[in-house]
C-alpha cells in the first residue's frame, strides 16, 4: 500500500516494446468491480532492425536500424555495430546521432553474406542514452540466416586396392566448388555403398511427402552411436535424438493416413498411393518391433487394408500408371510379404500371386514374393520364385507404374530382403553388393527411395569383422595411417585448399581394399543451365500486367510476378518445381485469388497463365520463406504463377530454378542462375 492507502503490484515483463492492457479486478461477499487501462511499455531508446529472412552467400543488403527515442529529453547517442558468422559489415564505425523528444531516425549498415550455410548475427551497442538522471548502455542482437548462393556439387572416386596404391589427381581435388569444401576418405574390404553420404543426405533431404519421410528416418531404426561413429557422420545424433526423430516422423507419417487405412503421399486428402501404403506399413512394424508406441487402431487399418489388396486386386486402383497389372502385381506381392511376416496372409492368396508373377515389372517382387511363400511353409514355389527373381534383369523401362521403384533401388532391396529371410549364400549377397557399387558409383542424383535401400542393403557390413589390414594415407605432405580400427579421413575446407595429391599405398598384401573418396563444396559461380527437347523449364520476372521487370532496376514494395513454364516430353507423374528467391523478396501471398492485388485486372498474359495453372495436376505446393515448391502430374505442359515482393534493398544472387523427377531424378531440368536482383530503396 501506498501514502494514499492504494495498492502497488509490481510485474516482470520480458524484454518488451508496446502496449499492454492491464485489467483489475474486485470483490467482496456482495460485491464485484473491474476496472481496465492501457500502458506503454518502452525503453528510453527503442532499436528495432529490419532485415531480410535471409541472405545467400555473396549477397549484399543494407540492414536498416530504427531508434526512437522514448524520453522528453533529446539524447545525444554512439552507435556501434558488429558483425560475426556468415555475414560482415562492408562499412565500420561509430556512428554519432542527437534525437529530439520522440524523434524516429534510421541509421543504414550495409552489410555482405559469407558463403555458407549458417548463422551471420549483428550486435548494436547504443551508448549515452540518459534516462532518470542515469546513463544507459542498450545492446541488441538480430540473427540472418544465410545459406549458400548455388546448390552443392559431389564427386565421389572409389578403386579397388590391392598391393598397389591409388593416387589422386590434382585436376579432381580442385575441380569441386571453391567454397565450403569438404572431403571424406573411407576404405573398406567390402564394397564401397557411401552409406554415410546416404544417411545424410536423407537427414537433410528438405520435403515432407509421406514417402520422402519415411525413407529419411527409415535408417534410424537399425543405427546406433556405435555405427554412426564408425560411419564418420557429421551431424551425429544421440540416441535420445534419434528416438525422438523416430517418434516425430511416425507421428507426421500418421497424419497422412486415410479412413480406409491407406496412406496419401502428402495428407489424408491425397489419393491412395498403394504401393507407399505397404512401404509405410512395413515400417511401422519394424518401428513397433523395435519399441516405438504405434497406435494399435492405425497399425491395424493399414494391415486390414493390405489384406484387401492381396485378395483383391480390383481394390489396386491407381490414377495414373504405365501398366496397371504390373502396377497391381508390385503392390500385393510387397503386401504378402509383409502379412507374411506376421503371419496374416492366406497362403492361397500367396500361391495365385505365383500363377501370376510373369506380370511382375522386376526382380523386387519376385523375391518378395518367393520370401513371403518361404515364411508361410511352401518351400517349392519360394525356390522356384527366387530363382526367376535373382536372373530378372533390369525393368523393361523406366515409366512410371507406382512403386517408386528403379533398377538401383530395386536392386538394393533384393539384397535387404536376401540378407533378412537368409534366402541364398554369404558369397552370392557379396557379389551382389559388387554390383550394386558398380551401379552407383557414377550417380550424382539419388532418390530417397535409393538412399534408404542402399543403406537397408549395406549397413550390415559396417560392424562385421575382417582382416586386420592397414593402408598409408599421403596428403599435402602429412602422413596418416588408416586401418580397419579407423578407417575414415575428413578433410574440411582449409585442408581441401591445401591438397595437391593424394595417394594411397595398402600394406596388406592378402585383402583386398576399396577406397571412396567422396568431396563436396559450393561453387561461386551460377551452375549452367539444362535444358533438354524433352524436359525443360522457363523461368520469367513480370510486372502484373505481364510486362517484363528490369531486375536491376526494381523498387521496395514493387510487387513480382514470376512465372515458371515447364515441359516434359512423357508424362512425369513425380514432377517437382523448386524455385529459389533471391533474398530481397518475399512471397506476398499463398493464394492468388486473395492475394493483396486484384489480379482479375492484371493483363491478358497473366490471365492465361493463371488458366493454365488452375488447369494442371498440382498435387502440393509449398510457400517457404526462400522458395517456392510445386508437386505436379505432369503431362505435357503447363504454367506455374506466384506473386512476390520486394522489400529489402541489396544486391542478390537469383538462383536457377528446377524441375526434377523425385524418383528418376537423373531427368532433370535447370533455368540459368547467372542472374542478379539489385532492389533500390523507393
Amino acid at each position: 500500500m501506498n501514502d494514499q492507502g492504494e495498492a502497488e503490484i509490481s510485474i516482470t515483463v520480458p524484454d518488451f516494446n508496446g502496449e499492454l492492457r492491464i485489467m483489475g479486478q474486485v470483490w467482496t461477499a456482495g460485491q464485484f468491480g473491474m476496472a481496465e487501462n492501457k500502458i506503454t511499455v518502452a525503453a528510453p531508446i527503442v532499436a528495432e532492425m529490419s532485415t531480410p529472412r535471409f541472405l545467400a552467400g555473396g549477397d549484399e543488403t543494407v540492414l536498416a536500424l530504427d531508434l526512437t527515442n522514448m524520453t522528453r529529453q533529446s539524447q545525444e547517442l554512439s552507435v556501434r555495430f558488429k558483425t560475426e558468422g556468415f555475414i560482415f559489415a562492408t562499412r565500420s564505425g561509430d556512428q554519432a546521432v542527437i534525437l529530439a523528444p520522440n524523434e524516429r531516425k534510421t541509421l543504414k549498415i550495409p552489410v555482405r553474406a559469407k558463403t555458407g550455410s549458417g548463422e551471420g548475427k549483428i550486435r548494436v551497442d547504443v551508448s549515452g542514452i540518459v534516462s532518470n538522471g542515469k546513463k544507459q548502455l542498450l545492446s541488441r542482437s538480430w540473427s540472418i540466416g544465410t545459406r549458400p548462393p548455388y546448390a552443392a556439387q559431389f564427386i565421389i572416386e572409389q578403386t579397388k586396392l590391392n598391393k598397389k596404391s591409388w593416387q589422386i589427381s590434382p585436376s579432381v581435388l580442385h575441380n569441386i566448388g571453391i567454397s565450403g569444401r569438404e572431403g571424406r576418405l573411407s576404405i573398406s574390404p567390402y564394397p564401397p555403398l557411401n552409406l554415410s553420404r546416404q544417411i545424410e543426405d536423407l537427414q537433410t533431404y528438405p520435403y515432407e511427402c509421406a514417402e520422402q519421410t519415411t525413407s529419411g528416418i527409415y535408417p534410424f531404426l537399425y543405427v546406433n552411436k556405435d555405427i554412426l561413429k564408425q560411419l564418420n557422420i557429421k551431424n551425429e545424433l544421440t540416441d535420445q535424438q534419434r528416438h525422438d526423430a523416430i517418434n516425430a516422423a511416425i507421428f507426421h507419417i500418421l497424419t497422412m493416413q486415410r479412413s480406409n487405412g491407406g496412406f496419401g503421399l502428402w495428407s489424408s486428402d491425397s489419393p491412395e498411393e498403394y504401393w507407399l501404403t505397404v512401404y509405410i506399413t512395413d515400417f511401422l512394424i519394424q518401428a513397433r518391433d523395435r519399441g516405438y508406441m504405434i497406435p494399435e487402431d492405425a497399425l491395424q487399418n493399414a494391415l486390414k487394408r493390405l489384406l484387401i489388396y492381396v485378395q483383391n486386386g480390383n481394390e489396386i486402383d491407381p490414377y495414373y500408371s504405365r501398366d496397371f497389372n504390373e502396377s497391381r502385381f508390385t503392390v500385393q506381392a510387397y503386401a504378402g510379404y509383409v502379412l507374411a511376416r506376421t503371419k496374416q496372409v492366406p497362403l492361397a492368396a500367396l500361391r495365385n500371386l505365383y500363377n501370376h508373377r510373369k506380370q511382375a515389372p522386376s526382380g523386387l517382387s519376385l523375391i518378395q514374393l518367393s520370401a513371403a511363400l518361404k515364411l508361410m511353409g511352401d518351400e517349392g514355389r519360394s525356390a522356384q520364385t527366387l530363382n526367376e527373381g535373382l536372373h530378372y534383369g533390369q525393368r523393361v523401362h523406366d515409366w512410371w507404374i507406382g512403386d517408386y521403384g528403379s533398377d538401383i533401388r530395386d536392386n538394393a532391396l533384393i539384397l535387404a530382403l536376401l540378407q533378412d529371410n537368409h534366402l541364398v549364400s554369404d558369397d552370392v549377397v557379396i557379389q551382389r553388393l559388387f554390383a550394386l557399387s558398380h551401379q552407383i558409383e557414377d550417380k550424382i542424383y539419388l532418390s530417397t527411395q535409393e538412399k534408404n535401400a542402399i543403406f537397408l542393403a549395406g549397413y550390415r557390413y559396417v560392424s562385421k569383422s575382417a582382416k586386420n589390414w592397414k593402408v598409408e594415407v599421403d596428403v599435402a605432405g602429412n602422413h596418416y595411417n588408416l586401418t580397419n580400427q579407423k578407417s575414415f579421413l575428413q578433410f574440411n575446407d582449409q585442408e581441401m585448399r591445401q591438397i595437391n595429391t593424394l595417394r594411397l599405398a595398402s600394406k596388406t598384401g592378402d585383402v583386398d581394399l576399396y577406397p571412396n573418396l567422396g568431396l563436396s563444396g559450393y561453387p561461386l559461380r551460377a551452375p549452367v543451365q539444362v535444358q533438354k527437347k524433352e524436359l525443360n523449364i522457363e523461368r520469367e520476372f513480370l510486372d502484373i500486367y505481364g510486362n517484363p521487370v528490369d531486375l536491376k532496376n526494381v523498387k521496395t514494395g514493387d510487387l513480382i510476378l514470376v512465372r515458371i513454364k515447364i515441359f516434359s516430353f512423357s508424362r512425369m507423374h513425380d514432377a517437382l518445381v523448386v524455385d529459389f528467391l533471391p533474398a530481397g523478396f518475399e512471397l506476398e501471398n499463398q493464394d492468388l485469388s486473395n492475394a493483396s492485388v486484384n489480379l482479375e485486372n492484371a493483363g491478358e498474359v497473366i490471365k492465361k497463365s493463371l488458366k493454365k495453372m488452375q488447369e494442371a495436376s498440382i498435387q502440393h505446393q509449398e510457400y517457404r520463406d526462400d522458395r517456392y515448391v510445386a508437386q505436379l502430374d505432369l503431362t505435357n505442359k503447363t504454367e506455374l504463377v506466384y506473386l512476390a515482393r520486394a522489400v529489402t534493398p541489396g544486391r542478390y544472387h537469383i538462383p536457377p530454378a528446377t524441375l526434377q523427377s523425385m524418383y528418376q531424378p537423373g531427368r532433370f531440368a535447370r533455368t540459368s542462375g547467372n542472374m542478379t536482383l539489385i532492389v533500390k530503396a523507393r
